[in-house]
């Protein structure tokens, strides 16, 4: 697995929006000297292919005549007037990946880079080598009759204030002029929130803890023709959001942030939140009071349907079981029932205020890798049933009396 942060000082301008990114299959890249390094892999260990294995991987172990350290992942060369970009991972633009944190913005980041010609640039290259070489030469003609130390202070003075001013202009000047391109057709987004929320989306290859992993549910809204985003905080989602996502709530919510979520709401915002009994530092509740509704524990294992009782389940407990809620479970109070067990505890539920609505769900757990199963392969038939409830959620959010 390799991850790759933009550099703080002078990203190239295609990852210069990029927050950190996850590579999934990754292979190396030779470039001429003259190419713009783009990506540069740094901890890293190199295989050669072998095409006598279905995945074209090698042993996967670390051999002395494997090529570590720093490797180039992506690369851009200028050529006459058009461009053109090498990247190395086409995995990371399958549909089960392209809305990860990072892959929108460097596909978007590619696009714009390349929707330019080179004018320009090797006049403008030509005029900073030139205007260079003439601040040497007046540099050594200024300094020639001062002491050698007064002219290696002054000059690490000189090259550090240039450095530093250069670093800005021209990161300034490229922030300007390869902006993120924004969205000319409208689109439905569901904003997963992550600072209030206990879920991970792990990479192709990462197998651990599958009941805090939801990324099969976080790409199965893409079915729906939703776009999903991950956004680092509850704020952020509110101002993009067309649907949030609060999964297992952990982290007190302040003030600020439930009033913003009220009038959200009111104005029309849907917010889903997901919890669970396993999630023993929840907050759910903090938010729920302020709506009429709270969770609180509850016992037994039932099958649940559609605004029907269900039936008791004689399944042991670690069978996931199509609509099955694990013991013990959480139940919730108030608002609207759409889910409940033939004892009569409402599982789903929702509430509206004024054009908006809050619905809870009670079984996190069911929709993780754990419940729900793994995105690239094919679905049991229990798991496509799972896969029904969540395709039922969205659309009763978004297009409940269309």
């Amino acid at each position: 697995m390799s991850r790759f942060d933009p550099p703080g000082v002078l990203p190239h301008p295609i990852v210069q929006w990029m927050p950190t990114f996850d590579f999934a299959t990754s292979c190396s890249l030779a470039a001429p000297l003259t190419a713009e390094n783009v990506i540069i892999g740094y901890g890293l260990a190199s295989e050669y292919l072998d095409y006598s294995n279905p995945g074209f991987f090698s042993n996967m172990m670390l051999d002395t005549h494997d090529d570590y350290g720093l490797l180039l992942q992506a690369a851009a060369v200028k050529y006459g007037r058009g461009r053109v970009v090498a990247f190395t991972d086409s995995t990371v633009f399958s549909n089960y990946s392209m809305f990860f944190l990072g892959k929108p913005e460097l596909a978007l980041g590619v696009m714009e880079y390349l929707n330019r010609s080179n004018l320009y640039a090797d006049l403008l290259n030509c005029a900073f080598l030139a205007l260079a070489f003439i601040a040497l030469g007046l540099a050594i003609y200024c300094l020639r009759k001062l002491h050698r130390m007064a002219v290696v202070a002054i000059c690490l003075s000189a090259g550090v204030l240039s450095f530093g001013l250069s670093a800005w202009g021209f990161g300034t000047l490229n922030r300007t002029a390869y902006p993120l391109p924004c969205p000319h057709t409208d689109f439905t987004r569901i904003c997963f929130v992550q600072d209030h929320s206990d879920f991970s989306l792990p990479g192709l290859l990462d197998y651990r803890n599958p009941e805090s992993a939801f990324d099969t549910f976080y790409v199965w809204t893409q079915r729906l023709g939703y776009i999903p985003s991950v956004e680092p905080s509850l704020s952020e989602a509110l101002e993009k959001g067309d649907v949030i996502v609060l999964i297992n709530p952990v982290g007190d919510f302040t003030a600020p942030e439930i009033e913003a979520t009220k009038r959200y709401i009111e104005q029309g915002g849907k917010v889903l939140l997901l919890d669970s009994v396993l999630n023993q530092n929840s907050t759910a509740n903090q938010l729920l009071y302020v709506f009429g509704m709270q969770t609180g524990l509850s016992s037994s294992s039932y099958l649940v349907s559609e605004n029907t009782p269900g039936q008791k389940s004689e399944e042991n407990e670690s069978e996931r079981n199509i609509g099955t809620i694990s013991t013990p479970l959480l139940s919730i109070w108030g608002g609207e029932p759409l889910l409940a067990d033939d004892e009569e505890r409402v599982l789903v539920s929702v509430t509206r205020r004024g054009e908006g609505m809050l619905m809870v769900m009670t079984d996190s757990f069911s929709f993780s890798r754990a419940g729900i199963g793994y995105m690239y392969r094919k679905p049991e038939p229990f798991e496509l049933e799972m896969y029904e409830i969540e395709f039922y959620i969205f659309n009763y959010l978004l297009q409940e009396g269309q």
